[in-house]
């Protein structure tokens, strides 16, 4: 599922990464517009768990009722959950789909050859064996690939330099430069301005919504 996801949105991101040429401002582009399709779910889960404290105040109303009969209790649990038109695991299911998708973009961004690239398997495992041989395993093989091997290899290029930083550099090979934290830090940046964009979209549906109740009660 979450390959089936990060391959999905491999396409995206190369499609970003053609019209832009940068791997940095892709990323960036992506994120956002990742975090815009994710908008409607997380919409969704935020009325889920207004519904959901409102419905457990209830519930707790009926366990102090129905303490002594259980039968009663889960019957009458049942109804609220129906007259409220809530799935007792409704919550879950979105959060379940939110952590799919993240993990899948987690995927996508750590093996951008494999699911944005789609360069053959085993040309990546003869790259990272080579790479390997003789040293500790990369905890990112694919980014080490594009970091030794894209000068004599066009299909496995990817253009990491961003701002004049080289995006490839990263975490495992030196910690003490600081710029194996660019990428973390543009993750960081396109996320606070996806959320801005988000809450900018929820402002304006709370409004639309307001509207159209005082429409409602008016007519």
């Amino acid at each position: 599922m979450i390959a089936f996801f990060a391959n999905v949105f491999g396409y995206l991101l190369n499609f970003l990464y053609g019209f832009l040429q940068n791997y940095g401002l892709a990323i960036i582009l992506f994120t956002i517009l990742v975090k815009i399709v994710l908008l409607p779910i997380s919409i969704n889960q935020q009325k889920t768990m207004k519904k959901t404290a409102k419905v457990q105040e209830e519930v707790k109303k009926l366990q102090v009722k129905y303490k002594n009969n259980p039968e009663e209790l889960q019957r009458e649990t049942m109804e609220v959950y129906k007259r409220e038109k809530m799935n007792p695991f409704g919550g879950c299911f979105s959060a379940i789909v939110q952590i799919i998708l993240l993990f899948s973009v987690f995927y996508l961004v750590r093996s951008p050859l494999t699911y944005m690239k789609k360069v053959d398997p085993g040309i990546i495992e003869q790259y990272t064996n080579e790479i390997n041989e003789g040293g500790a395993k990369d905890a990112y093989p694919e980014i080490s690939i594009i970091r030794e091997k894209s000068s004599s290899d066009e299909n496995v290029y990817i253009n990491m330099e961003f701002l004049g930083l080289d995006l490839s550099s990263i975490p495992s090979r030196d910690i003490s430069d600081w710029k194996t934290y660019v990428i973390p830090v543009l993750y960081v940046i396109s996320t606070f301005i996806s959320m801005r964009i988000t809450t900018s979209m929820q402002k304006k549906q709370k409004r639309d919504l307001v509207k159209a109740e005082t429409e409602d009660r008016k007519a």
